[in-house]
């Protein structure tokens, strides 16, 4: 493990490994959170360059690409020894600061827009999946906000990248990808690489029928009027729609969740009910998909998976226990009621860069559910 350490003007100042470094940690979330956290003897020579603004960069062994990150917060702390701990937000944060002019596209790719949005500045369009065409709309905002806006339109999964070449930064690019991560086959079971298994189930936001609102309409003032809604489309499950949705019905419902989860009264069960606000839709039958998307998000309980796990590959090296951020893979256990048997994918990785024992993977997105299914699976 080396961390390369560059100042504000890209100069590279230290390489830091093992022998300077006392505890550094990866943590990268699917189309969320990148960031890095690491500690070094504080009366060392190499912490001198450990200054806010400055740039750290490593290579990360899963995917056998740099990584860049600015120092945002530094921590000293004097106890039996000195350290100087950084906390590090990833490159791709100073989008924020980048201004993007409102544009509207009619069914363009996501390839044409974030052409347009990194126009202005450092970073380069990389490796970008054909996922169809679509609408979009970019309000005066940031670069960054703009581009989670094309990752929810677009259904895209982000990986960020730089290059270096000798001692600069040479590149910096974005992948937006159909998928990360593969169906690797790879099996997380108990008293092999799952150490410890914590089940939580939270049913305080099951919902089991959605309202939802879009755009308001304007009235006769040109002031905001009643907010869209799908009242008037209407879904037949014999027609391939996921559920019935009769005319007239400004809600959309699982049935099978009702009966499950639903309150008793007299007449049986009784819907418990939440609401889907979009406001700047203005199409009905796409509020009704999306509602219906949301429904199915909260139409079940939480639950919550914590454990330890080993990362057999970065201990063994055996390439069959590789894994990566996005990847689907199976989680069992045999010996709790009901059994833990799922299929689904790494949406966290957290990587204990000098002790793989510490590593912690979260899993979530469910591929097949069962009675109750799992929506986030904490392994660490």
């Amino acid at each position: 493990m080396n961390l390369f350490v560059f100042n504000s003007e890209e100069k590279l100042l230290a390489v830091l490994d093992e022998r300077h470094v006392v505890e550094a940690i990866h943590t990268e979330q699917l189309n969320n959170v990148h960031s890095l956290e690491f500690t070094v003897l504080a009366n060392s020579d190499h912490a001198f360059g450990i200054m806010e603004g400055n740039l750290v960069a490593f290579c990360d062994q899963d995917d056998n690409e740099f990584q860049l990150f600015e120092i945002a917060i530094i921590e000293d702390n004097h106890g039996d020894v000195a350290l100087k701990t950084a906390v590090c937000e990833h490159a791709i944060n100073e989008l924020l600061d980048e201004y993007v002019k409102s544009a509207v596209f009619e069914k363009a790719s996501a390839d044409k827009v974030l052409d347009y949005l990194l126009s202005s500045t450092r970073w380069q369009k990389g490796e970008v999946s054909a996922l169809g065409e679509a609408s979009f709309k970019i309000e005066s905002s940031n670069v960054k906000s703009a581009l989670n806006e094309l990752l929810n339109t677009w259904h895209g999964e982000v990986k960020y990248r730089v290059s270096i070449s000798g001692n600069k930064i040479a590149g910096r690019y974005i992948d937006i990808l159909s998928r990360r991560g593969n169906d690797t086959g790879k099996r997380f079971e108990y008293d092999k690489d799952v150490k410890e298994i914590e089940r939580t189930v939270d049913m305080t936001g099951v919902k089991t029928a959605i309202r939802g609102y879009g755009q308001p309409k304007e009235n006769e003032n040109g002031d905001s009027g009643e907010p869209l809604t799908f009242k008037d489309v209407v879904w037949k499950k014999e027609n391939g729609d996921p559920v019935d949705k009769p005319k007239g019905q400004d809600w959309v419902g699982d049935e099978h969740a009702r009966l499950i989860w639903g309150r008793t009264d007299q007449n049986g069960k009784r819907h418990r009910y939440g609401i889907y606000e979009q406001s700047d839709e203005k199409d009905a039958e796409k509020l009704l998909q999306q509602t219906f998307e949301y429904l199915e998000s909260t139409s079940s309980p939480l639950v919550n998976y914590a454990g330890k796990v080993i990362d057999l590959f970065r201990l063994s090296l055996y390439e069959h226990e590789r894994v990566h951020l996005g990847d689907t893979v199976a989680v069992l256990d045999d010996d709790v009621y009901p059994k833990i048997q799922e299929r689904t994918r790494i949406i966290e990785i957290k990587r204990d860069l000098l002790d793989p024992t510490n590593d912690e993977i979260v899993l979530g997105e469910f591929c097949h559910s069962f009675l109750i299914p799992i929506k986030n699976f904490n392994m660490s």
